[in-house]
C-alpha cells in the first residue's frame, strides 16, 4: 500500500511536469506550425507543408494527452486524500 503523502508528492510533481510540457508546446507551436518553404520550388513547398502537418498533428495529440495527464493527476490527488 502506498503512503498518502508519497502519492500526494507524486501528484504534485506530475502536475508541475505537465505544466512544463504545456508551456514548451505553446512556445514551440508558432515556430513549428508556420514554416515558410526554404525556396520557391514545389519540393520545398511540399516539405514545409509536411512539417507543418506533422507539427499540427503533434499539437492536437499533445492537447489530448494533456487532458489525460490532468485526469491522472486528479485521480492521484483523490487517492492521496482517501
Amino acid at each position: 500500500m502506498a503512503s498518502p503523502d508519497l502519492v500526494a508528492l507524486a501528484a504534485s510533481l506530475l502536475a508541475r511536469l505537465g505544466s512544463a510540457v504545456r508551456l514548451a508546446d505553446m512556445t514551440a507551436a508558432p515556430a513549428t506550425t508556420a514554416l515558410a518553404p526554404a525556396a520557391a520550388d514545389e519540393v520545398s513547398a511540399l516539405i514545409a507543408a509536411l512539417f507543418d502537418d506533422h507539427a499540427s498533428q503533434y499539437q492536437v495529440l499533445s492537447r489530448e494527452l494533456g487532458g489525460l495527464h490532468q485526469q491522472f493527476v486528479q485521480s492521484a490527488n483523490v487517492a492521496a486524500e482517501a
